[in-house]
């Protein structure tokens, strides 16, 4: 599988209805929760999500061509998920 493929195949998860966690109540009126309302192993696998799917883009990276608008795409991704991961992080300290 080449760098293209690995890339494509998350952004066609990232596509999919977000999960929503939380209480019942809120799931089954189909609203999100506040972050202070999720729990630590919530958090936990969250984070472990995004780290992992990270990894994967910075390793897809590698095989793209510089300039590229994959490359680009995928460059803002990693952004995006270093600063979900720095959110998520400040959570666990509060």
């Amino acid at each position: 599988m080449d760098g293209n493929d690995q890339c494509g195949q998350l952004l066609h998860f990232s596509r999919a209805e977000p999960l929503r966690l939380g209480d019942e109540e809120n799931q089954a009126m189909g609203q999100g929760v506040e972050m202070s309302e999720y729990n630590h192993m919530e958090l936990t696998e969250v984070l472990r999500s995004i780290e992992s799917t990270r990894k994967k883009c910075e390793k897809a990276t590698e095989k793209l061509r510089e300039g590229s608008s994959q490359r680009t795409l995928t460059a803002r991704q990693i952004s995006a998920f270093l600063l979900a991961e720095e959110l998520i992080t400040e959570k666990f300290v509060e």
